[in-house]
Parts: C-alpha cells; sequence; structure tokens
C-alpha cells in the first residue's frame, strides 16, 4: 500500500517555506505520493509537479474542486501535469448536495469528463453528508461509476466507527483518507494511530482487501508538522508491513 500526504495539511507550513521545501520533507518523511489540492502556489502545476518527481513523489489523486472538475481541459492539465489517476470532488454545497435532482445533475457531469479522460471520480465527505442517513453510502448506486474517498476523521465526527463504514462499503471505495480524531472535532490531532479512529485497524483491512493508496491528511496537528509528518507516516508504514 503506497502512503500518501494531502498537500492541503501543509498550507500553513508552505506560506512561510514554500512548496519546494514541503515537497522535499514529504519526501524524507518516507511518503511515496501526495494528493495535491487546486493551489499552484504561485509557480504553476507544472513545476509542481516536477519538482514532487524530482523528489521521488507521485501524485494518484487531486482534490480538484467541482468547477474545474467539470472544465474538460482545465481536468486534462491536471491529470497531465500530475499523472493522476483519481480526480476528488473535496466538497460539495450542503444545499446541492441534498437536492436529488441538483447532486445527480452535478456528479453525473463531472463524471462524464473524468471518464472520458480516463480518469476515476471519487467524492470526498465531511460530516454533514450524514445528516441525512444512507445519502454519501448510497452515491455509487445513484451515480454509477462515482466512487468514495471516506475520511476517517469525519466519520468518526459524525458518530460512524470507521472500520464499520469501511467494511460496509468496501466495493465503492477508491482510496481512503486517514486523519485522526483527537478528543473531539475541534482539538489538536493526535499523532496517527493514537487516537479514536481506529487508523490501523483501517490500514489494515483496506490493504486486505486490494486498495492501492492510503492518503494521510490533517488539520491540527499536535505538534510540529515535519514531526507530524514523520511518526504519522512511520504508524502507518508499519501497520501495514
Amino acid at each position: 500500500m503506497k502512503i500518501g500526504v494531502q498537500m492541503y495539511s501543509l498550507r500553513e507550513y508552505i506560506k512561510t517555506e514554500g512548496v519546494k521545501k514541503a515537497l522535499e520533507n514529504i519526501a524524507e518523511c518516507g511518503a511515496d505520493c501526495i494528493e495535491p489540492i487546486c493551489d499552484d502556489y504561485g509557480v504553476g502545476y507544472e513545476e509542481v509537479a516536477r519538482i514532487m518527481r524530482e523528489n521521488g513523489l507521485k501524485a494518484y489523486s487531486m482534490h480538484i474542486d467541482y468547477n474545474t472538475v467539470a472544465d474538460k481541459d482545465k481536468l486534462a492539465r491536471l491529470r497531465d501535469a500530475f499523472g493522476l489517476k483519481i480526480a476528488v470532488i473535496p466538497w460539495m454545497d450542503k444545499e446541492k448536495f441534498f437536492d436529488n435532482e441538483k447532486r445527480k445533475e452535478l456528479f453525473g457531469n463531472a463524471l462524464e469528463n473524468a471518464n472520458a479522460l480516463g480518469m476515476v471520480l471519487a467524492y470526498h465527505n465531511h460530516n454533514f453528508e450524514f445528516e441525512k442517513a444512507g445519502v454519501f453510502e448510497a452515491l455509487p448506486r445513484e451515480i454509477r461509476g462515482l466512487k468514495l474517498q471516506p475520511d476517517i476523521f469525519w466519520l468518526k465526527a459524525a458518530g460512524i466507527e470507521p472500520l464499520d463504514f469501511v467494511r460496509a462499503n468496501r466495493d465503492n471505495i477508491a482510496l481512503i483518507h486517514i486523519k485522526e480524531f483527537g478528543e473531539n472535532a475541534d482539538a489538536p490531532a493526535p499523532i496517527v494511530g493514537s487516537g479514536a479512529t481506529g487508523a490501523g485497524e483501517v490500514l489494515r483491512y483496506m490493504k486486505s482487501k486490494g486498495c492501492e493508496w492510503a492518503v494521510l491528511e490533517y488539520e491540527k496537528p499536535c505538534c510540529d508538522d515535519i514531526i507530524y509528518l514523520k511518526k504519522s507516516i512511520d504508524y502507518m508504514r508499519e501497520a501495514v508491513k
């Protein structure tokens, strides 16, 4: 199983240290890949991808906002720059998400573009998607070909046990976000494996079912960014040995 890092995690670090140093540190901490976001950090997506490869990293998936996925030319540019296999819509407006017709229209259009470019389309959850039971899980049945990217932090925040969720929905999962949960949703994130998500069990289960990638994400690390990355990646690596 390849271990990746969601670039949103390092947004504050990049503001002061730059994207080049961030990618160098991600590689030094033992990651195999990154999950970029729609931010070229002022240097251009092609340059970000060049630095990524220079450091021995790859990108299989990327968080891409709906408007960009809906623009086939823009999506193709990102695919070609990073060598992407999966486009992940990271968020959808709550009102649109729970509007049955609008949801089908938006995901349907995005899926058509992704598939035309040889890409898988997935949707990443927060916790609001579970305010109406069953809607998130039903997306792949509702829109044939759409996959899920469950985020175990947000599953926990919604009162759902991550391992139970991935077991029940494995066939519809493209890849998973490993984001640790502390005392509550607003608390600093513990090192992966020392929180409440059951991350190790989730990783082992997903590996046993053939999942190729797991992506580390955090928002409020309990320590310095690089220390957090190193310790969390080490734990994830050990969990899937």
